[in-house]
């Protein structure tokens, strides 16, 4: 896991110990700039692992980890006790005892960190699957749509990522029939694309304005009950592939579609998302995010 991957929950509970224990004075009006995990493996006595793996199959795999917070200052001579495993030479009955595979039915040790020792799981911590940042209350229902996708006939994550990848990597050249019109990047629509219902989201509403009558943009919102709505203004996945730039926002809680978007690529342009959904952590954006109430508030001067 990425050590720059910290969730909020447990961002606001170091920040909250930092300013009421730790540095109330220096921190008190100050926000952190950078997160970071410190990992490190901790074993329930403490002491480090120095051993063979117990497995009968595993026999040959080595352990020397458990640093449980101060190992560091025995690196200079770890190396020694290392080797004596490999070479299957004794380190001495104590050394061999303390750095064995761990069963867990050994006594909590009291090491150099034992009033700091973690009570919790790192899981514990985390912000909760489908939660927007900061709110407890919500979640979302498990999200099927990587399996398919009915009501809009698009089909599996899966599926569509194999479709676009014959799609971005065929060299022939546009202009056969629809179905066969393979593309790369120099081909694609020089434009912004966007294509959802606006359901009445201010972030939504406030993108089709920005956006209305720009040569550069070919951005619509679309209305499910409308027949002709549907017929006329609603793009395939693969439609949405030919272009170089496809706008993404949440609705009223996520949005189903960026996963889709992802698969091709185009260029994906979005707002910070404000729902936490299982693959959240993977994504990193290019450049410094802008909120969506200063780049959409008023008009057009953040997109262009």
């Amino acid at each position: 896991r990425d050590q720059r991957i910290v969730s909020e929950k447990l961002k606001k509970e170091t920040q909250d110990l930092i300013i009421s224990k730790v540095m109330p004075q220096y921190s008190r009006d100050r926000t952190p700039e950078y997160w970071r995990l410190f990992w490190d493996a901790a074993t329930p006595t403490q002491d480090q692992l120095i051993t063979r793996h117990p497995h009968e199959h595993l026999g040959n795999l080595i352990l020397a980890v458990g640093g449980s917070g101060h190992s560091y200052k025995f690196l200079p001579l770890i190396g020694q006790y290392v080797a004596n495993v490999v070479n299957g030479v004794s380190s001495g009955e104590e050394k061999d005892a303390a750095w064995a595979w761990k069963t867990g039915k050994e006594k909590p040790g009291r090491g150099a960190h034992e009033k700091v020792f973690p009570k919790r799981e790192l899981r514990d911590l985390e912000d909760k699957e489908g939660e927007q940042k900061g709110d407890t209350a919500s979640w979302l229902i498990p999200d099927f749509e990587f399996w398919t996708w009915p009501e809009t006939n698009v089909g599996s994550v899966s599926g569509v990522r194999r479709k676009a990848i014959v799609l971005e990597t065929s060299n022939r050249k546009p202009g056969g029939p629809s179905s066969d019109d393979n593309t790369i990047w120099q081909n694609k629509v020089p434009k912004l694309l966007w294509r959802d219902a606006t359901m009445g989201v201010p972030l939504r509403d406030a993108l089709v304005r920005a956006t209305a009558r720009k040569t550069w943009a070919d951005v619509k919102g679309l209305d499910w009950h409308n027949e002709t709505s549907v017929q006329q203004d609603i793009k395939s996945m693969h439609e949405h592939y030919r272009y170089k730039l496809l706008a993404h926002t949440e609705g009223n809680s996520y949005s189903g579609l960026l996963k889709y978007l992802q698969q091709c690529q185009s260029v994906v342009i979005s707002h910070p998302q404000e729902w936490v959904t299982h693959y959240s952590h993977l994504m990193r954006p290019s450049y410094a995010p802008v909120r969506p109430e200063s780049k959409l508030r008023g008009g057009e001067e953040g997109l262009e």
